[in-house]
């Protein structure tokens, strides 16, 4: 007969996911009642304990440094400010490479209208090709389904 030791559940702090943590690239998601930081960039998803902006900031430093831009066009005293980043994946001889193709800030607003806009703004003036489009990932923002 086998023993078997009960651990008490972990008296660990579980951190929660703050609407700001958008703004410095990531989103979250749910495992075992936790929330869980993934990166809007490589979609890792980082421990609890990363759940905190020095550490998420820290892994876009490290893992992404071409990719880390200060915010354009936006006041750091405002904390409302919206920002359209669109990456481009594509394949660079024998790997995925990724870049950013347009950052801009939403002055007039954030509806999907408005952010669509702002995109189709910047693809008629780049003379991109609607057709070459071949999926596309938002951050789940109620803007982005048609919500105010």
């Amino acid at each position: 007969m086998q023993n078997f030791i009960i651990m008490p559940e972990c008296g660990c702090e579980k951190r929660k996911f703050s609407e700001g943590y958008v703004k410095i690239g990531f989103t979250f998601i749910e495992k075992d009642e936790l929330q869980l930081p993934q990166c809007g960039i490589c979609m890792k998803v980082l421990s609890n304990d990363s759940m905190r902006p020095n550490r998420l900031e820290r892994h876009l430093k490290q893992q992404h440094p071409p990719l880390v831009l200060k915010t354009k066009g936006c006041d750091e005293s405002t904390v409302d400010c919206a920002q359209v980043i669109v990456y481009g994946r594509y394949i660079g001889g024998d790997i995925i490479q990724e870049e950013i193709l347009y950052s801009q800030s939403l002055t007039a607003g954030t509806t999907s209208e408005d952010i669509f806009n702002s995109l189709s703004n910047f693809v008629e003036k780049t003379d991109l090709d609607w057709k070459k489009l071949v999926g596309l990932c938002t951050d789940g923002a109620p803007a982005m389904i048609g919500l105010s």
